[in-house]
């Protein structure tokens, strides 16, 4: 008889420990379904079984064929630099505060690359005739970006002040100038003939970097992952769906087991908040 009494005052003592551990368990698992900002249609999801992808932004004025006060009457005259073109376009964005563009020699390769295959191809657009484009170009010379931009011009301008006056006097190719999302550029000049006819044509390539923006820890994802999955088994086997008394036995049965479905979630709770931070932040970036 004593030791019923003593075994039942045992399992009473364990019930109340269990009710005031159970009062700082966390009653489901920590939410997975936080998303990032909307990032130009696509969205990225943080905590959600998804990979956050990274949408590159891309601005394509259409080409600007140029007449009037900023062409030269003496072609044999002309001389463009690419150094000009971006000296009187950092000029441009001084007048309206902002950042000047550091030139970045792989946009100075793209750039030559588009100049070097208008004339080769016979073609003046933003897509060559088999189809390649500024994106295409950018990979060839590995620049990862967030955002790119091509302007196109054609004319037998004064000098590098008239072509960037040109592209300025065209709303989206001044829009491209002075996009303060921008932080380098690349730019080619050539004189050849096209069409019938010896033009000269220029090319700007504004990027923004991949590595301007906060990495996000793919190896922190994949824990989540699998820590998501470990807590959905443990809830399946504790029957922690049940009833009030269903719940209270599961609790006197699976003790440990219980524990460390608490200490999991909380880690994992922790962790999704320390993922969504930095998928915060790259959202915010791009």
């Amino acid at each position: 008889m004593i030791k019923r009494i003593i075994l039942f005052l045992i399992i009473i003592a364990l019930g109340l420990a269990l009710y005031f551990y159970q009062s700082r368990f966390p009653k489901s698992l920590p939410a997975f379904s936080q998303t990032g900002q909307t990032v130009d249609s696509q969205k990225v999801l943080a905590g959600s079984g998804q990979t956050p992808a990274e949408k590159k932004e891309v601005s394509l004025p259409a080409p600007l064929k140029v007449n009037g006060e900023w062409l030269s009457n003496d072609k044999n005259s002309i001389i463009l630099t690419d150094e000009g073109i971006v000296g009187f376009t950092n000029q441009e964005r001084n007048k309206q505060s902002l950042a000047p563009l550091a030139i970045n020699e792989k946009l100075n390769a793209s750039a030559k690359a588009k100049v070097d295959d208008m004339f080769k191809q016979r073609y003046f657009e933003h897509t060559s005739p088999d189809g390649v484009t500024i994106d295409d170009l950018a990979d060839q010379v590995g620049y990862d970006f967030i955002l790119i931009g091509e302007n196109l011009a054609e004319g037998d301008f004064k000098d590098d002040q008239a072509l960037v006056l040109a592209w300025m006097a065209s709303p989206h190719h001044r829009a491209n100038i002075l996009n303060d999302r921008y932080t380098e550029i690349g730019v080619a000049v050539g004189h050849g003939p096209l069409n019938g006819q010896d033009v000269w044509l220029a090319v700007q390539h504004f990027g923004r970097p991949a590595n301007l923006c906060p990495d996000i820890d793919q190896a922190l994802k994949a824990t989540i992952d699998q820590n998501k999955a470990t807590l959905e088994a443990l809830s399946k086997e504790l029957n922690l769906q049940g009833g009030e008394a269903a719940v209270f036995l599961s609790y006197i049965k699976n003790f440990n087991k219980i524990k460390t479905y608490s200490k999991l979630a909380e880690e994992t709770s922790a962790e999704i908040t320390q993922y969504n931070d930095q998928v915060s932040a790259f959202n915010t970036c791009i």
